[in-house]
């Protein structure tokens, strides 16, 4: 399993795709705990556009939201006709 962090600046307009037999090694190699050599075959994934990519951090807009330390504390939404 591989995990990437988004980081600012990344775009992917059309959605995440994976090219077949990738990552491409070069001279590394990836093994399990056991010392099997991982295995790079396998088919491609078409770009998914519901896995787009923008690179652009949430923004907090709301001016009654408090920070203290670690804790973010927002205010009550209430709906619309309630």
């Amino acid at each position: 399993m591989f995990a990437y962090r988004v980081a600012a600046g990344d775009a992917d307009a059309d959605g995440v795709s994976i090219e077949a037999g990738s990552p491409r090694l070069d001279e590394g190699e990836i093994r399990d705990l056991s010392g099997n050599a991982a295995s790079t075959d396998h088919e491609g994934m078409e770009a998914d556009p519901s896995h787009r990519v923008d690179g652009v951090g949430p923004v907090l807009l709301e001016e009654e939201a408090e920070l203290d330390g670690n804790q973010l504390t927002l205010p009550s939404i209430v709906p619309c006709g309630v």
